[in-house]
Order: structure tokens, then sequence, then C-alpha cells
């Protein structure tokens, strides 16, 4: 049991006010988790159970008077903090979690995942999260040292700026100002990242027919805040990346997007609709009408579809879990994500999700939505440089592209399709220099 796993891990440490912080619950698999459960374990040491989703958190040791700042965010008899609560109520928490020396051990360890899962360049969708001048520095220092064989691209993350800068006028002067700041393995996009609805690992994202426990959805930025920032970056001709999750969430994104088109259609701007989780075949259509490009973590179904048939979604619904097969059908273009922690750093375990769309209860629900070989494979690799804006550079081996590549021991289009995650990855090669997996 979880609880148990908790118990084990206070006593293993001596000092009782040194914070005991645990990754990886997640409900559907736990069950519930309150407050009091984590005070029958310490009443002197703060514990946070961080869920599987970036987006939620259940928290010991914060006042009440805390948690009445953002109530629609949070829940002080449960304990529990969700979405934009966690930058609100728990930013505290967040602080400690960038401590250098703590924050430098986990940049090494994510080092070391990307180059064994063959990653030659990397992008955090969201730049910064808690803190812009510790994180860049931090990142940095492990970034730009010559033995670290992956480049990092950032896309500006507008949910943190909108609170300090109040416009998204304000959000784009500043970002114009952070892509002059470029150097050869550290670079911004000239894009903005704003969010929609919550995670659906925390089953917080806005649908447009209720939950069948019916809970409800949250905003992870307030739609006028979304609208604010979308006509703002499209008027500049800059690129917008989008976190949207649910139905609901995406019915509210077209609106914006369709009376931004109507004001300007002549933007040059491209959209791409990041995660993709749940959607309709209406808002499919759509998307392909519209010329969006969609960055899916077929993951999601994996890890979703079978939790959420019995909880939250229903079977129909959570069976069309990152409708990858459709959008292909459609033309729309797809690149993959692992939104790490939420996947595996790994492109073939993406690839074999996708293709084969197996469930981690072994069921196939909703076959047609799975994507071709060769489509996911272009998901890994030019169609993930075009997310970027990259294409001419990475993504393909071509004369006067960066020499990036990933060497494996087996051929995935020669191979039985339920074998490609467990492909070896030889070595990688970045810019001409190659990089053994020990």
């Amino acid at each position: 049991m979880f609880i148990n796993r908790l118990q084990e891990l206070d006593k293993k440490y001596t000092k009782s006010s040194e914070p005991l912080i645990v990754w990886g619950y997640f409900k559907p698999y736990h069950g519930e988790i309150t407050r009091e459960d984590l005070n029958k374990i310490s009443v002197q040491r703060p514990i946070i159970v961080w869920q599987r989703s970036c987006h939620a958190l259940q928290y010991f040791k914060l006042t009440e008077e805390n948690f009445k700042t953002a109530p629609q965010y949070c829940n002080w008899k449960k304990g529990h903090v969700w979405e934009a609560g966690l930058f609100k109520v728990a930013y505290p928490v967040l602080k400690h979690l960038l401590s250098p020396t703590q924050f430098a051990k986990g940049l090494k360890m994510m080092s070391t995942m990307f180059h064994k899962g063959g990653l030659t360049t990397v992008c955090e969708q969201g730049t910064p999260q808690i803190d812009i001048d510790l994180e860049l520095k931090l990142n940095a220092a492990e970034i730009n040292q010559e033995k670290t064989p992956y480049r990092f691209l950032m896309v500006p993350n507008a949910m943190y700026f909108y609170p300090r800068l109040k416009s998204g006028a304000k959000i784009l002067a500043y970002c114009d100002s952070l892509i002059k700041t470029n150097n050869q393995k550290m670079e911004y996009v000239k894009a903005i990242k704003f969010y929609v609805d919550g995670a659906i690992f925390s089953q917080l994202m806005i649908m447009s027919e209720p939950y069948e426990d019916h809970h409800h959805g949250a905003w992870m930025m307030q739609p006028e805040e979304q609208e604010d920032v979308f006509h703002t970056f499209w008027n500049a001709n800059w690129d917008i990346h989008i976190h949207i999750n649910g139905d609901g969430g995406l019915d509210t994104l077209l609106s914006i997007i369709d009376r931004a088109k109507k004001k300007n259609p002549n933007s040059q701007s491209k959209i791409f609709l990041e995660h993709y989780g749940y959607a309709r075949e209406d808002q499919h259509k759509k998307v392909a009408q519209y010329g969006l490009l969609v960055s899916n973590n077929p993951y999601y179904y994996y890890e979703l579809s079978s939790p959420y048939s019995t909880q939250g979604l229903g079977k129909e619904r959570a069976s069309k879990i990152s409708s990858v097969g459709s959008l292909e059908r459609l033309g729309v273009p797809i690149s993959f994500h692992s939104d790490y922690f939420m996947a595996p750093a790994e492109p073939l375990v993406l690839v074999w999700s996708a293709v084969n769309r197996v469930n981690y209860a072994g069921e196939v629900l909703a076959p047609e939505e799975k994507m071709s070989l060769w489509a996911a494979m272009k998901a890994i690799t030019i169609e993930a440089a075009r997310s970027l804006r990259k294409e001419n550079e990475i993504g393909s081996i071509k004369v006067g592209k960066k020499a990036d590549f990933t060497i494996l021991k087996e051929n995935p289009f020669k191979i039985n399709p339920m074998k490609i995650k467990d492909i070896e990855i030889v070595e990688t090669v970045f810019e001409g220099k190659p990089f053994p997996i020990k």
C-alpha cells in the first residue's frame, strides 16, 4: 500500500523536521489520501505527496489561511492543492524543491535519463516554472557542459508571467528580450505557451459532458487571460503552444482561435495543441480545417484508458484518449512528447504506444485510433522538429543539417511492432560527436 511505503520512508529519515517529498501517487491506483492520513504518519514532519501529474499536489503543514487565498484550487480539510493552487498556495514548497543542491542533482539524473532514451534535443514547454533566474542558472550549469549530449530549447510560460506582468502585451515585450539571450545549447523558441484546462492525470481537464462522479475540471488560466495572450501573440506572428486536455476546454479554445482568425486572418503564427488528451470527432475536423498542429502524448492511452473506463470518463470516452488515428486520417501534423514524468523520456515507447494501442491492462480499445508506424516515427523526428520550427536544422538526415543521430540495434520497420519499445539504443551522436550508451 502507498501509505505503508510512506510510513517506511518516514522511519528511514531520522530528522523529524526534514520534509518528506514523495512523487508518483495516482488516485485510481492508490485510493484517496487526505491530510488526516498524513497526520497519522507524522505530525512533526512535513509530508508532501505529489500526484503523478505535476499539476496536483496533496499537502501537509500549510495553514488554513494559506488555503483561503485560492479556495477554488484547494481543500483545507483534505489537504489538497491542485492546478493553479500549486503556484498560489504552495509556492514555498516549490522554492524548497528549487534549492540549488537538490536541483543540480536532479538535472544530472535527468541528463542520464535523456541520453538513455536517445534524445539529442529536449524542449521545456513552459519556462520557467518557479524562478526564472535561478532555473536558467542551474540549467545552464548542467546543459552547457561539453559532456552533456543534447541541446535544450525553451518555450516561455505565460502562466508564470501573467500574474507578474498582468497583460499579453507586457509578456510579449519580455519574451522578445528573452530570445536575444540564446546560446548554442540553450535557446528560447520564438513562441509562447499558455494553459487552458487541468491535467489529465488528475482528471481536472474541462469536459463538455459531466464526469461520471460529477466532479468538475479546472482552468489553469482563466479564459479571458487565455484570449489576451492568444490575440497578442497571434497578432505579433509568434507561434503559440497551448496546453489542452479536455473537449470542454477545447471548445473554449477553438472559439478563441475562431475570433482571432476573423479579426486577423493573415497572421503567420502556427498553433500547436499540446497533449490533446480527449477530443471529439467534430473537434478533430475543426483542428484539420484550421490548420492546427498537435503534439500528443500517446502514453496517456496506455496508462489511463483502463482506470478511466470505470472512474470518471466511462469506457466510451476513455477509449478515445489520444485519438491519433483520427488525426492522421485527417492529415493533421502530429508530433509526440513525453511530458516527462508523465511518460518515460523514451521516444520509442511513445511510438510503441501509438502503433499498438495496448493499454496497461492488455486491452486494445478503439483500434481505429492506432497510428501508422511511418507517421509515428515522423512524430518523434521531423514533426517533433517542426513543432519547434527547427525542421531545417534537425529531425532528418540531410546535407546541411546538424549531425544528430540515434543509433538503434534493430530497425523498427522490420520487427514485430510490439517489440519496438524494447529496441536497444546503442549510442547517440550529437553535432557529430558520438556518445555511447553505457
